[in-house]
């Protein structure tokens, strides 16, 4: 179910929606003001054992907290999209050992995101196919935000980082 971008959609009305479906494996609500860790709460309670793929970029009103403790309740996640959520290198620290079964995770313009906490992730997460991150901000120190980055895993378990031009992230791949 793709209900993104509606602005007027609010944790009961996204509750009323669910309850008549059950067989949902993927659930997108991205950019829906609205949604409090209400939502993300009754989405775990209801789909934690079959939901492959959940987007919940630009929900401000779920807290990284919230997301830290229903996500990982997720038995089938492969795809998680937490864009825009003011997450830090602490929440991907705690993150990291809880998805180690993601295949795709995108955690762009968290600008309180550094070099350190996208090392701790990738490093944790082996069998990640793409790992997105990417921000606009010309202010930021940190070399993560200067362009997008895509992770890939090949099943022969070497690892490599395309379109970067760090040399720290570089390093990293051959780390892990």
């Amino acid at each position: 179910i793709n209900l993104s971008g509606c602005v007027g959609l609010t944790d009961s009305i996204l509750e009323n929606i669910l309850e008549n479906s059950k067989l949902i494996e993927s659930i997108r609500i991205a950019t829906c003001p609205k949604l409090t860790t209400i939502s993300l709460d009754y989405i775990a309670n209801s789909y934690r054992h079959q939901l492959i793929c959940l987007d919940i970029s630009s929900c401000f009103g779920i807290s990284s907290d919230a997301i830290y403790k229903q996500v990982r309740s997720f038995t089938q996640l492969e795809e998680l999209y937490i864009a825009y959520l003011s997450l830090s290198d602490d929440f991907l620290e705690k993150f990291s050992h809880n998805f180690a079964h993601l295949k795709i995770l995108d955690i762009s313009y968290n600008y309180n995101i550094t070099d350190k906490g996208i090392y701790l992730l990738l490093c944790h997460c082996h069998l990640l196919q793409t790992f997105l991150c990417s921000s606009s901000s010309s202010s930021s120190s940190s070399n993560y935000n200067k362009k997008m980055m895509r992770w890939q895993n090949e099943q022969s378990n070497v690892k490599t980082i395309e379109e970067i031009t760090i040399k720290s992230m570089v390093e990293l791949s051959l780390k892990c």
